[in-house]
């Protein structure tokens, strides 16, 4: 082999040789509304600071406020994939309104615009379950114990923390003490692990006040989880879940696939999102774009020189 080709391989195979870099965790588009629902959702008496996503039907009983915060996303403070049915009324939508079905409101509710829908929610959910598997293979970076009811954690000092927890630790957790080792800085990601989660009578506000917009709960295998007289301060993540929860408020973005935020006393939403952060310990599984990028440059540079040769021949 000449040394022409050897550079141009050395070239081509330069994306696979690259060493491993930062990876950014980022919600993207599902990560700018407060509820972000892939199927149904049913709410009562109570509010999502900010707009409000649903893939499937969204049924409102009571009063309900949407997107208080004016915090619209491409133009929109609620946007429903099929029906809307909010008989009573009661409540307010501070912004524009799309549904891509059937619209049973009160007729002080502006009608909401109509044709194609603003949300890709299937591209979102493969994109953000994705994002959810990637993140549980990441490796532990604290260390987790329990006394007296709790759980006491040590960090690493890292930039962004890795909690690796089961939902029976969480759910038979009377508080969450993070004992060590945490910069003020930090980004807190909990992975948790099992089919069926609840959280009941356990407040994490105090907990979570130095970290609002960077705590993270990644329910990556959940089906059903449960929060009862409770305010986790921190993002929801459970792409597969349905979240059923009263009494209590999340202070951050819920992602899920179902949502049921109960009738009195009703689940809130409130405004603090996650912040998007690059971590060093987290890999995608699928390739970036300027990885794919340098692939392309260089298959491109050996194409070129095949055609370059075979015309000098």
């Amino acid at each position: 082999m000449d040394i022409m080709k050897t550079r141009l391989l050395a070239l081509g195979l330069l994306p696979f040789a690259l060493p491993a870099h930062a990876a950014l965790i980022d919600l993207g588009k599902a990560g700018q509304f407060g509820l972000f629902a892939f199927g149904n959702a049913s709410v009562a008496n109570s509010d999502v600071e900010n707009a409000v996503a649903v893939g499937g039907n969204l049924a409102i009983s009571g009063g309900y406020s949407i997107n208080a915060k004016h915090h619209d996303v491409g133009g929109y403070a609620l946007v429903v994939g099929r029906d809307v049915n909010w008989p009573q009324g009661g409540g307010s939508i501070s912004g524009t309104s799309y549904a891509g079905g059937n619209w049973y409101a009160p007729s002080y509710l502006a009608k909401p615009a109509t044709g194609a829908s603003p949300v890709d929610f299937a591209a979102e959910k493969a994109r953000l379950s994705l994002l959810s598997s990637d993140l549980s293979r990441v490796k532990t970076s604290a260390v987790t114990t329990q006394q007296w009811g709790g759980l006491n954690i040590t960090g690493s000092n890292s930039q962004v923390e890795f909690i690796n927890l089961s939902a029976s630790q969480l759910s038979g957790a009377n508080a969450m003490r993070l004992v060590s080792g945490f910069s003020g800085d930090a980004t807190l990601v909990f992975n948790i692990s099992g089919k069926s989660a609840s959280l009941s009578n356990f407040d994490s506000s105090s907990l979570f006040n130095s970290y609002q917009g960077r705590a993270l709960f990644n329910f990556y295998e959940a089906e059903s989880i449960t929060i009862n007289g409770t305010s986790p301060h921190a993002s929801i993540l459970a792409p597969l879940a349905t979240l059923s929860g009263q009494n209590g408020h999340i202070q951050g973005n819920v992602i899920v696939n179902n949502f049921t935020g109960g009738t009195w006393g009703s689940l809130q939403v409130n405004d603090n999102p996650f912040r998007a952060v690059n971590a060093s310990q987290f890999t995608p599984a699928v390739p970036e774009p300027e990885t794919w990028a340098l692939m392309g440059l260089g298959m491109t540079s050996i194409l070129l020189a095949r055609r370059k040769s075979k015309k000098t021949r």
